[in-house]
C-alpha cells in the first residue's frame, strides 16, 4: 500500500491526535487475506498517521485499539499488565499497530497513549454487537 501524506498539513499546531478510525469487518473473505485486509487499514494506516504526527511536531498520540489483543476469553478481568494474546485477524492488526507506535515513540518526542475498549457500536452496529441485538 502506498503511504500517503494526506494529513502532514493539517496536522501542524496540534498538541494531539486522536485515531479512533480502523476496519472491524471483512465483508468478502474469499478475496484476500483476512489479516493482509486489516493491517492495511489498522496498522500501516495508523504507523503512517503517527509518522506524520512526528513530523508536524504533534506531543500526544491516543490510539484506540481492542480488548481483542488481550485475547478472546479470560477467567478473570483483564488487566495493563496483562501479556497481550490477539487471536483474530483484526486483533492481530491493532496489537502489530500498539508495537509499532511504541516504537515510534522510543525514537521520538511522541507520547502514545492506548486504549483498548471492550466494544464500540453505533446504529445499525455490524458483528457481534447486531447478533445481540
Amino acid at each position: 500500500m502506498k503511504a500517503t501524506l494526506a494529513f502532514l498539513t493539517a496536522l501542524p499546531g496540534f498538541d494531539c491526535v486522536m485515531h479512533l478510525a480502523g476496519k472491524a469487518h471483512v465483508i468478502d473473505k474469499t478475496k484476500v487475506s483476512a489479516l493482509d485486509e486489516f493491517r492495511k487499514i489498522n496498522t500501516e494506516l495508523t504507523l503512517n498517521l503517527a509518522k506524520q504526527a512526528i513530523t508536524a511536531g504533534v506531543e500526544r498520540f491516543i490510539f484506540l485499539s481492542s480488548i481483542g489483543v488481550n485475547g478472546n476469553q479470560n477467567n478473570q478481568p483483564f488487566l495493563e499488565i496483562d501479556t497481550p494474546n490477539p487471536q483474530e485477524p483484526y486483533a492481530i492488526s491493532k496489537y502489530e499497530a500498539e508495537q509499532g507506535l511504541l516504537k515510534l515513540a522510543e525514537n521520538s518526542d511522541l507520547e502514545v497513549v492506548v486504549i483498548r475498549p471492550p466494544l464500540v457500536y453505533g446504529k445499525n452496529a455490524p458483528g457481534n454487537f447486531g447478533r445481540l441485538l
